[in-house]
C-alpha cells in the first residue's frame, strides 16, 4: 500500500526536516529517513532503496542536484523521474530571485531533456489585509494556467516582483499583467 512507501528526506535545516517527518508520519506513512547530511544520502538510497526522496537543493556540503547525480547513477535507476516542486508566494524576493535566476538554468539543463519536471505550488504566506496580494497573485497565476500560459504568467510576476504589500500585485496590475501577455480575463 501507499503508506507502506519508504521515504527518503534530505535536508540540512533541522526544522525542515523534523516538519516533513512529522507531516509524514501524521499521514500515515510509517517507514520515514530523515537525513541531515546530503554526503549520507548515496548510501542510504543504496541500503535502504526507498520509493520517494524528498531532497533540499540548496545544502552546504553538497547540493540536492549533485546528490541527484549520485543517486542516478545507481543501478536500475537512471530512468526514475525526478520532480523539483517550487513552494512559493510571488512576493517572497527569494522566490521571485529563485524563479528568475535558477528556473531558466533548470529548464535549459533538465526539462528540455527529460530528466526534470517542475511543479509550482503558490502560497499565500506573506500577503496582509484585505485584499491580499499574495492570495490574489496566486489566484492569477493558477487563472492562467487552464490556458496553457501558467509558466508565462508566473516569470512576468517574478520579473515584476515589487516588494512586499506594496501594491506590486494589486488586482489592477495582475489585471494589466494578465493583459500583457494575451491572456483572455473573462
Amino acid at each position: 500500500t501507499v503508506n507502506e512507501a519508504r521515504i527518503l528526506i534530505v535536508d540540512d535545516e533541522r526544522d525542515n526536516l523534523l516538519l516533513l517527518e512529522r507531516i509524514l508520519i501524521r499521514g500515515g506513512f510509517a517507514n520515514v529517513l530523515a537525513l541531515l547530511d546530503p554526503r549520507s544520502a548515496p548510501k542510504a538510497y543504496r541500503d535502504w532503496q526507498p520509493d520517494l526522496v524528498l531532497m533540499d537543493l540548496h545544502m552546504p556540503a553538497m547540493s540536492g542536484f549533485e546528490v541527484i547525480e549520485q543517486l542516478r547513477a545507481e543501478p536500475g535507476e537512471a530512468t526514475a523521474p525526478v520532480v523539483l516542486e517550487v513552494f512559493a508566494d510571488y512576493q517572497c524576493p527569494w522566490c521571485a530571485r529563485f524563479a528568475r535566476e535558477a528556473l531558466p538554468g533548470l529548464a535549459r539543463t533538465y526539462v528540455a531533456t527529460g530528466q526534470l519536471r517542475i511543479e509550482e505550488r503558490a502560497l499565500a504566506f506573506l500577503g496582509t489585509g484585505t485584499p491580499d496580494e499574495s492570495l490574489d497573485a496566486a489566484a492569477a497565476a493558477a487563472c492562467a494556467a487552464p490556458t496553457g500560459n501558467y509558466w508565462a504568467f508566473a516569470d512576468y510576476l517574478a520579473w515584476n516582483h515589487g516588494g512586499e504589500n506594496q501594491g506590486a500585485f494589486s488586482r489592477e496590475r495582475l489585471s494589466a499583467m494578465a493583459d500583457r501577455i494575451g491572456l483572455d480575463r473573462d
